[in-house]
């Protein structure tokens, strides 16, 4: 989808939330919030480039969260990405994540194209746990985008909408942030 159709439908299906969204971009823009787990859902080249449909976004995916709807977990990886042009480095990192986790920056990649890569869990499960409950959910076998540096809200919010979750590695962090759809919940859109 086109970046201007999602602004379109984003805007139609939202009219009424601009507002609390406008709010939320200044309280993001004055740093009032955890700016790395930011950075996992949208992270431009700067904070001031951030406009009201990503602060509804980031909104909205943390909503998710709290619903136990998008399964949320931090992994250190002990590194911050090398840009794009450094495929081997960034994938020499990506090399020693702990099982059961497997992950590749793909060359022929990036802005232009789909993703940056993959992430998967392999020959095992992951547990995450739930906002609103003691139990946890076991996720098994699966593999989701890969995006690292940069990237736009509505790229994440696809990603996590449409491909089952997303693997964020932002600038400047050392962390690999898993977001995962709970399969187990309602639908997003019921």
């Amino acid at each position: 989808m086109q970046k201007f159709e999602y602004y379109r439908i984003v805007e139609d299906l939202f009219k009424n939330d601009l507002n609390l969204a406008s709010e939320s971009l200044e309280r993001v823009q004055a740093k009032e919030f955890d700016s790395e787990f930011i950075n996992a859902i949208v992270m431009k080249q700067s904070r001031d480039f951030l406009n009201v449909y990503d602060a509804h976004i980031i909104k909205e995916i943390c909503n998710f969260i709290n619903e136990d709807l998008i399964l949320y977990k931090r992994i250190y990886i002990g590194h911050e990405p090398y840009k794009d042009k450094f495929r081997d480095e960034n994938n020499a990192i990506l090399s020693t994540l702990p099982f059961p986790f497997e992950a590749e920056f793909s060359p022929n990649s990036g802005a232009r194209f789909y993703n940056d890569g993959y992430f998967k869990i392999k020959n095992d499960f992951l547990e995450f746990d739930l906002i609103h409950s003691d139990e946890k959910s076991k996720v098994c076998d699966f593999s989701v985008p890969l995006e690292v540096g940069t990237t736009e809200g509505y790229t994440s919010f696809n990603h996590i909408v449409w491909d089952g979750g997303l693997a964020r590695w932002p600038y400047y962090s050392k962390h690999i942030y898993l977001f995962h759809r709970n399969f187990q919940q309602h639908s997003f859109f019921s």
